[in-house]
């Protein structure tokens, strides 16, 4: 069942946001060509929030040791990180954003 985070799609172009969903933050992200993407808030390598880190694409970096990650597919892109995020299909309601764990929407 998905989540609705009310207000959400009003995140400019280019922005990072963090949201929590029962708890569990996740980092949405509005990219240049308008999708919006979402990911575990949590860099796989420490506890950073990716949210604080900066989007280039549909990739984020995360600001503690520079990690990069698909937030598409999830995936571990540079060192230090070896392993991947959680990613979430998110679909556009209005000004709103439906947002379920699982493999992100293309």
């Amino acid at each position: 069942m998905a989540e609705r985070l009310a207000g959400a799609a009003k995140l400019p172009r280019g922005e990072l946001q963090r949201f929590e969903i029962d708890g569990f933050p996740i980092c949405v992200a509005h990219v240049e060509s308008g999708r919006f993407l979402a990911v575990a808030d949590t860099c796989s390598h420490e506890d950073q929030s990716l949210s604080e880190g900066w989007l280039d694409g549909c990739q984020i970096e995360c600001p503690r040791h520079h990690a990069m990650f698909s937030m598409e597919t999830g995936e571990a892109l540079s060192y230090p990180a070896e392993e991947p995020i959680e990613t979430f299909t998110v679909a556009v309601d209005g000004d709103d954003l439906l947002i379920e764990r699982g493999a992100v929407a293309a």
